[in-house]
């Protein structure tokens, strides 16, 4: 059985015609930030979080929908997540921007955990 990905876009799925290609796609709309070391997404749609998203892969000559660009090249770089899993923008590496996709920067976890580490950096921040 084919491991489970959320959004379509990880190696061991068929979605794409190479995990290179979903990075070049990325690249062509990806600043670099030198102070934190984050990949940003500058293209594709926002939500009101400010993560960035990108269509999926066309199927059939139709969309499939959408996936946050973070969790897409969490699969293309490390596979896909577990059930239950989310990727987290891991603060202690030096990222909060939800733009990010540096695999470096993500980490999967439990939501629970991800909640965990946001109240942490915001109790820091204040």
């Amino acid at each position: 059985m084919m491991p489970y990905s959320r959004t379509g876009y990880g190696p061991r799925t068929s979605m794409w015609d190479s995990p290179g290609a979903f990075i070049v796609a990325l690249m062509r709309h990806t600043t670099f930030d030198y102070e934190s070391g984050c990949y940003i997404y500058e293209s594709g749609s926002v939500t009101q979080a400010g993560y960035r998203q990108i269509h999926k892969p066309m199927v059939n000559g139709k969309r499939t929908g959408k996936a946050y660009v973070h969790r897409a090249a969490h699969e293309v770089f490390n596979g896909p997540l577990n059930p239950g899993e989310e990727v987290d923008h891991v603060r202690d590496k030096g990222c909060s921007n939800p733009a990010c996709w540096r695999p470096a920067h993500l980490e999967p976890c439990t939501h629970k955990e991800n909640m965990r580490r946001l109240v942490v950096a915001r109790r820091a921040a204040s």
